[in-house]
């Protein structure tokens, strides 16, 4: 997931379902990139599931047995006012999209 603006996201909290899947300070998530050899741009912060390579660590947003799609809420502090975009990938057959 890459959030676009203008570099004043402070943190991120990721809910899936009413629970936290994953809650981090901007630090955070650029100590994780630089820990896997990857580079922190400015205005642009990436929340990368699978920095490490390994793929289970994917945010999995498919259905259940039951077929229910879950509920997915992302929430975000910033230092000042900010607009930001969003960009999400997608790992799965296109046909499922």
């Amino acid at each position: 997931m890459w959030l676009h603006g203008t570099d004043k996201l402070t943190g991120i909290e990721l809910r899936v379902n009413g629970l936290t899947a994953r809650r981090a300070l901007k630090a955070d998530w650029e100590f994780e990139q630089t820990e896997n050899a990857l580079a922190p741009q400015a205005t642009m912060d990436v929340l990368d599931f699978i920095a490490d390579g390994n793929m289970q660590g994917a945010l999995n947003t498919g259905a259940d047995a039951s077929g229910k799609t879950p509920t997915v809420a992302l929430r975000a502090t910033f230092s000042a006012a900010e607009t930001l975009a969003g960009y999400i990938e997608y790992i799965d057959p296109v046909g499922r999209l």
